[in-house]
């Protein structure tokens, strides 16, 4: 492909980013001079200055005039960002959490609707807010060496047995792994629930709070917005129905 003369190493460099960001180039994968200079059709100069830029931003490491390799992802470094990713995105509910009236929770947030398992009524001790719930989510679906099969979905299960998980509030979720353990829990009697604001209406105050705080941490030498996104989810229950119907 050819790329105009313009600022070759800028564009060399956001797409090889790209590809980085979205594992189109997967971790560990290897890039020489040669190919990227066959790829974007370019001298080899600008090709080493987009290296040089993804090297100080720790996304490959270099090797001059031979080429790079992106990062490889430890089970540390993984850990570590899902963790700072909990941590964000619990702040967007965290407040609202603490009272048991899902009314508050659709205002504070500001959502037209919320979406929960269980009894509203009931007095939950212990909740575990949790990443998005789908097949290969931050652990791969595999079978362990005695045999027992382990995902994500799993050990969320495994945790409510063994720490006394009351509630989960998850982002992305499907229902057919733990939503239907929760669902066969409430039916044998068990104080289970589930709340799930959904993907984007659960960081929404997580991202308000994120703007203050690049604000601070720039000394507000840079100007940080913040814009919401709102729920794009309408809510038609059964009662909105029968009223349409006597309308």
């Amino acid at each position: 492909m050819g790329l105009a003369r313009v600022n070759l190493s800028d564009q060399i460099y956001q797409m090889l980013k790209d590809d980085i960001v979205y594992q189109r180039i997967k971790c560990g994968e290897k890039m020489t001079v040669k190919m990227l200079v066959e790829r974007f059709q370019v001298s080899a100069t600008p090709i080493r200055e987009a290296l040089i830029r993804l090297s100080q931003e720790r996304l490959v490491t270099y090797h001059p005039n031979v080429g790079a390799s992106v990062i490889e992802m430890t089970d540390n470094d993984l850990r570590e960002i899902y963790e700072f990713v909990g941590e964000v995105d619990s702040l967007a509910i965290y407040y609202a959490s603490l009272h048991p009236n899902n009314q508050e929770l659709i205002e504070k947030i500001g959502m037209q609707g919320l979406r929960f398992i269980g009894n509203p009524e009931a007095e939950l001790k212990k909740i575990a807010f949790t990443g998005h719930i789908y097949p290969d989510a931050f652990i791969p679906q595999h079978f362990n060496e005695d045999g027992s099969w382990s995902d994500y979905a799993t050990e969320i299960i495994r945790e409510m047995e063994q720490d006394g998980v009351e509630c989960i509030i998850p982002g992305e979720v499907i229902e057919w792994t733990v939503l239907s353990y929760i669902r066969d829990g409430i039916s044998l009697g068990k104080n289970l629930a589930c709340i799930n604001p959904g993907h984007f209406n659960w960081e929404e105050l997580g991202a308000r709070y994120a703007k203050d705080w690049l604000m601070e941490l720039t000394e507000n030498k840079v100007s940080v917005f913040y814009v919401p996104t709102g729920d794009m989810w309408k809510y038609q229950t059964k009662k909105s129905l029968f009223e349409q119907k006597s309308e």
